[in-house]
Parts: structure tokens; C-alpha cells; sequence
């Protein structure tokens, strides 16, 4: 009876080593490793398309104010009714 439920546990524990070296482990690892890295790289892209985007921006508004800054407000309300 000892010897069943011995051999039923060793049947339900897969062991894949090769030179005492858990290969599946390795796979998973280098796999997660590879996958890690391809989504920082697209983390990285995305933030740099963020601040060039942002700063796209920063420089339209920037204009933008300089203009409304030189001018009087009549004239703004003026525009503003066109």
C-alpha cells in the first residue's frame, strides 16, 4: 500500500531536470525576461510620445497667449462676436 501512494506522488510531481538544472524554470525565466524588457521598451516609446506630444502643446498655448497678450481687450471682444 506504501509503495502505491509512493508511486502515485512521484507520478504527480513532473521533474524535468537535466543536469540538476530545473529547464521549464529557465524557459518561464527567459521567456518573463524577454517579455519584461518588450513592454519597458513600449513603456518608454509611449512616454516619449507623451512629451514630445505635451510639448507640442506647451508651445500652441505659449503662442496663443502671446498673441491674446498683445492685444486690447475691446479687440478680443470684438473677435470674440465674429
Amino acid at each position: 500500500m506504501e509503495n502505491t501512494e509512493n508511486t502515485e506522488r512521484q507520478e504527480l510531481i513532473k521533474m524535468d531536470e537535466v543536469n540538476g538544472k530545473d529547464e521549464i524554470y529557465n524557459d518561464y525565466m527567459g521567456d518573463f525576461k524577454g517579455q519584461a524588457q518588450e513592454y519597458g521598451q513600449r513603456l518608454q516609446d509611449a512616454a516619449v510620445k507623451a512629451r514630445d506630444f505635451a510639448g507640442e502643446k506647451f508651445a500652441q498655448a505659449s503662442d496663443k497667449f502671446k498673441e491674446l497678450q498683445n492685444k486690447e481687450p475691446k479687440e478680443l471682444v470684438e473677435e470674440a462676436k465674429n
